[in-house]
């Protein structure tokens, strides 16, 4: 897209909202490659899950995505699993530009939703060269929602404005075991008042000051790991 107005997503669910009863339990998106066919600053989304009425299990899975890439992967709904994906923009941080490579959160009309039973595992977030990063790598809740099972595991996210960004239900939010580097701002950025379990990841760094000015709010993240194995 040339702007905001323009952004286009490449796979995006029906919400219940449009078609009452709506269920896309099941889905399994993998194994795609997603990039622009555009150069319009604003670039595009990948793949955008709205709330729907359905319980089962969803999965986004080894995809890859690259090129002008706004944001990669939203989900509104519970019960949702993505794993092995690639997400790298060629955008500067912004919106427009480079804004979420993963987000998890209930933007629809009427107010947020509770969500819960997300997975988002062995995902890697990050710019294509130096200067291209997305504002959050991830994204989780919006003010006044309620969360439950959030595990992030196992991702590399890398060099972007903030790794990762905590908004409502910190203590339900788990962050373990991810290698989070190179932040322009911080690497962990929790903007709940609740306590956020971020614990045994890999920093780039081997020294508590290090470590603590890239993270804000309130975290716990030591032990951390000390090295990116």
């Amino acid at each position: 897209g040339a702007n905001t107005d323009e952004i286009s997503q490449a796979i995006q669910t029906y919400s219940e909202l449009a078609i009452p009863g709506v269920d896309v339990s099941g889905l399994y998106i993998h194994d795609n490659t997603f990039t622009h066919l555009n150069a319009g600053s604003s670039g595009y989304e990948g793949i955008y899950i709205n709330r729907d009425a359905g319980s089962g299990i969803i999965q986004i899975e080894n995809n890859q995505f690259s090129g002008n890439l706004l944001r990669g992967i939203t989900s509104e709904r519970s019960n949702t699993r993505i794993s092995g994906n690639s997400l790298i923009t060629n955008l500067s941080p912004g919106l427009p530009g480079g804004y979420e490579g993963i987000s998890i959160r209930d933007a629809s009309t009427g107010g947020p939703e509770a969500q819960s039973n997300i997975d988002i595992f062995s995902n890697t977030i990050k710019g294509s060269i130096e200067g291209n990063r997305f504002m959050r790598g991830i994204r989780v809740g919006i003010a006044g929602q309620s969360l439950t099972a959030i595990n992030i595991l196992y991702n590399t996210i890398e060099g972007n404005t903030n790794g990762i960004n905590v908004k409502s239900s910190a203590n339900f939010v788990v962050v373990n075991q991810n290698k989070i580097l190179g932040s322009i701002e911080k690497n962990i950025k929790n903007e709940d008042v609740n306590p956020m379990n971020a614990m045994n990841n890999w920093w780039g760094f081997t020294t508590d000051a290090q470590i603590s000015n890239l993270i804000s709010g309130n975290v716990s993240y030591t032990p951390w790991a000390y090295n990116s194995s």
